[in-house]
């Protein structure tokens, strides 16, 4: 089996895992706190998190693809936009200022 085809299998896998995790959660789990310091992260919060960042990584990926550089340098100053480590960088902000921005822009 090639490494790409492992890799994609275990995302897959990884994936379905997650789903059945979320998909099984009521309500009140949803809105189980899991981060209290300044801002209050629930558990939606954090999947919306994941989500975002996601989608954020799916753009990069696709940039460098067709040949471009990627996240630009100029924009790392004000990296993350997360609230934990960045996707991009791995600087660590507190989770105010993922809320004042609305959530991750990567």
């Amino acid at each position: 089996m090639s490494e790409v085809t492992e890799l994609a299998e275990k995302l897959k896998s990884e994936g379905e895992k997650m789903v059945s995790i979320f998909s099984g959660m009521n309500d009140s789990l949803w809105q189980q706190e899991v981060y209290t310091e300044g801002t209050t992260w629930t558990i939606r919060n954090v999947l919306s998190h994941f989500v975002t960042s996601e989608r954020g990584l799916v753009k990069l990926f696709e940039q460098i693809r067709l040949g471009g550089a990627g996240r630009s340098p100029e924009l790392l100053p004000d990296c993350p936009p997360l609230g934990l480590s960045c996707c991009y960088c791995g600087a660590v902000a507190v989770p105010e200022s993922f809320a004042e921005r609305g959530g991750c822009d990567g």
